[in-house]
């Protein structure tokens, strides 16, 4: 399930940071827990676990924009409206989600005391579903993450981002969707295929377009966790269970930060802003 969300922009000219993944990560959170406090809980300090993995199964888009400036670090918004897309593969948490956002009706802010972009919700929408078969072409909407450890000890945070191109990429990038698949059985939410799934990844950019997305910051807005995503075009071969959960749960890495959201592949899209 997808939503489609479209914001009013109250304050017109607002400088709104390059990273404001987290802005909008606790800002779903919030909302989440204002209809299920419960479900906002378990998914932001447990998640479905498998392991000592942690998986949300949701992600968001890039924030759609069409009129800003860029100033440092900052971009200067001068839309009257702007829209995001959520995303979500465990469809109560998106209902939960929509009922939220439905009687959300007060204004919002994305920012810190220094700047700060002040929305009013004016549209939902539920997008249409998509069909699914076993080898689909896919763009990414937000930028796709995908690591290995550089230590044995997995509670250490030392990772290394691979490139697409790299040799390991697609080894890593189809053992994290099997542990997301794995976890989706353990918590009930698919049923086990008969046979060991099989997952082929096929990178189809020459030139994947790099990204740097802050993933935590300090109580003064200083990035102090950051990760390297790609923007490209792929194709992947999989049961269609295991494509529909990287479709909507989102591929790779930190995906309720914002990463790993992909659309249908079309030759329009290789144009990118």
């Amino acid at each position: 399930m997808r939503i489609k969300i479209t914001f009013k922009v109250l304050n017109k000219g607002a400088k709104l940071p390059f990273s404001y993944q987290p802005f909008i990560n606790a800002w779903l959170y919030n909302t989440l827990s204002n209809a299920d406090p419960l479900l906002a809980e378990f998914l932001h300090q447990k998640g479905y676990g498998l392991y000592n993995r942690k998986f949300k199964f949701f992600t968001f888009s890039k924030l759609y924009l069409h009129n800003f400036k860029t100033e440092g670090e900052f971009m200067q918004i001068f839309d009257d409206e702007v829209s995001l897309i959520v995303s979500g593969f465990v469809p109560v948490m998106l209902h939960k989600l929509f009922l939220g956002l439905f009687n959300q009706q007060k204004q919002l802010f994305w920012g810190d005391v220094t700047h700060k972009l002040k929305l009013q919700i004016a549209h939902l929408e539920t997008l249409q579903p998509i069909h699914f078969t076993q080898t689909m072409r896919f763009s990414c909407i937000s930028p796709i993450t995908v690591g290995k450890k550089e230590d044995a000890d997995e509670m250490k945070d030392k990772t290394q981002y691979l490139h697409p191109a790299d040799e390991e990429f697609a080894k890593f990038f189809t053992l994290n969707l099997l542990e997301k698949y794995n976890a989706a059985i353990e918590h009930g939410l698919l049923d086990p295929l008969p046979y060991p799934p099989k997952i082929d990844f096929k990178l189809l950019s020459n030139q994947p377009k790099q990204k740097l997305i802050t993933l935590k910051t300090d109580a003064n807005n200083v990035p102090t966790s950051r990760a390297r995503a790609y923007l490209f075009d792929f194709e992947l071969t999989a049961p269609t269970d295991i494509l529909k959960l990287g479709y909507l749960g989102g591929f790779g890495r930190h995906n309720a930060m914002g990463l790993g959201m992909v659309k249908i592949f079309s030759d329009n899209t290789l144009k990118r802003n």
